[in-house]
């Protein structure tokens, strides 16, 4: 298993203030497993699904700190 730590490091102030608004907290003393991960990533394209789109679904200002939440996650964590 690989180590997951430092992992809040990987994101901005502006992202990790959008996280925290959908109370999704990070870290970065924890050793987080692949399953903690998947499931912060479900409450964040949960969010991103339920925030980042108008009435119109066209995507608002908070549609691209969303998604480049999710590329990290892709990125860094493969998830």
């Amino acid at each position: 298993r690989r180590t997951m730590l430092q992992v809040k490091d990987k994101f901005n102030s502006e992202q990790i203030y959008l996280l925290e608004s959908y109370s999704i907290e990070l870290d970065n003393d924890t050793d987080y497993t692949d399953d903690e991960l998947m499931n912060i990533h479900d409450k964040l394209t949960d969010a991103y699904l339920s925030n980042a789109f108008d009435r119109n679904g066209e995507p608002n200002k908070k549609a691209k700190i969303f998604e480049q939440i999710i590329d990290i996650f892709y990125d860094e964590f493969g998830i």
